[in-house]
């Protein structure tokens, strides 16, 4: 198997003309998340997904989210009757209206783009929260998730 070289802090400190510290700073925090080893040698460029650099990324207690779908007799003017509600630590919710149950994965996206990537997801024992779609998006995205009551 062929690999591409990998580049080194001291290589990057050089062609940048930045200390060795913010390379290994720039090295850690942009390029390891998104490492592929192709079979064979290419000749161009190809993309990784790398959605830590396209969203903010949530740490320390602004990263740990809890989840959980609520429910309601009565129906919103746009016809919804759950939501599902997102809140971390320091007191900061942010709920996303659904008509179904299934639409939880789409929340889950619309909260990555709106407020950042959490490091941590707590979950209940739901079973559209556990499985499918919106275990896969925190598998996508590197959120750690935990489950519990």
């Amino acid at each position: 198997m062929v690999k591409h070289n990998a580049t080194s802090a001291e290589s990057l400190a050089q062609t940048w003309n930045i200390s060795l510290p913010n390379a290994q700073k720039t090295i850690k925090c942009t390029t390891q998340k998104g490492v592929r080893n192709p079979l064979y040698p290419i000749g161009g460029r190809y993309r990784t997904k790398q959605a830590q650099l396209r969203y903010k990324q949530l740490t320390g207690r602004h990263g740990s989210f809890y989840t959980d779908t609520f429910f309601s007799q009565v129906k919103s003017l746009n016809g919804c009757s759950m939501a599902q509600i997102y809140v971390n630590d320091p007191t900061f919710t942010k709920v996303y209206p659904m008509k179904l149950q299934s639409e939880a994965p789409d929340t889950l996206m619309y909260f990555i783009h709106d407020v950042g990537i959490p490091n941590t997801m707590h979950l209940d024992d739901a079973p559209e929260l556990m499985h499918g779609c919106f275990k896969q998006i925190c598998k996508d995205y590197g959120i750690k998730t935990t489950y519990g009551p």
